[in-house]
């Protein structure tokens, strides 16, 4: 008379946790941060009602920038203030910046906005995303203000960075911020535009996810089961 009984898999569990743990990691790849220059902002035409620029550290990230209703940006090659240069015929007006895959969070440098003696000053506000932000400031100067919703300057020559990061799924896919002007100025100019991927998952390592856990869902099935107990006479 001979028995046997049925028994897991010891394999699986090591290499299907090993599987897992490379799928993850792969699926979830680190993000890095990248630079729009002023080099690079400052090469657009006049009269442009729309923008794209590439950082070169995210070749598949295009950043736009829009003007609602009218087509006044143009590239600045002033020195001290190259960049983009927006509000350039005195006139406030609707920015969009649109990411063409998500971010984590997005940095503008501004310089050039301008207050006078009298208190008129150029802001700029109503800063609304498709996700809830939010918002870190910096003046190094002093020459700029920040209320939680308007960027106010202080001096002839403001100059600040505001930063804005989400944690939403999906990551930051739009902003959009109104300028204001309250007698025809020169405008502002973005002179940095730093911006950071967000993570975003990749299709094949889904799959690999996705086969992962049907793998170790397999085993633990197998491993609960209840065993079998088989005898059986020998041949005579």
């Amino acid at each position: 008379m001979s028995s046997c009984r049925s028994r897991p898999w010891r394999a699986w569990p090591a290499a299907a946790s090993t599987c897992l743990c490379l799928t993850l990691a792969a699926a979830l790849p680190s993000a890095r941060a990248a630079t729009l220059t002023d080099v690079l902002l400052s090469a657009v035409p006049p009269d442009s009602g729309s923008a794209s620029f590439t950082a070169p550290e995210a070749p598949g990230w295009l950043v736009t920038v829009q003007e609602i209703g009218s087509a006044t940006m143009v590239g600045s090659d002033l020195f001290g203030y190259e960049g983009l240069w927006l509000g350039s015929p005195g006139q406030g007006g609707r920015y969009n910046v649109l990411f063409s895959q998500p971010v984590s969070s997005v940095s503008f440098s501004f310089v050039a906005l301008t207050a006078f003696f009298d208190g008129g000053a150029e802001s700029l506000g109503s800063f609304i995303g498709n996700v809830a932000l939010s918002a870190a400031f910096s003046s190094v100067d002093g020459s700029a203000s920040w209320n939680g919703s308007v960027l106010r300057a202080l001096d002839e020559d403001s100059r600040a960075v505001l930063t804005f990061s989400t944690a939403a799924a999906g990551g930051l896919r739009s902003i959009g911020f109104q300028h204001l002007q309250p007698e025809p100025l020169q405008g502002f100019v973005i002179d940095r535009i730093d911006f950071a991927p967000a993570p975003v998952p990749e299709p094949p390592a889904l799959l690999m996810l996705g086969l992962g856990l049907l793998g170790m869902g397999l085993w633990r099935r197998r491993a609960v089961a209840p065993s079998v107990t088989v005898t059986g006479r020998g041949l005579s």
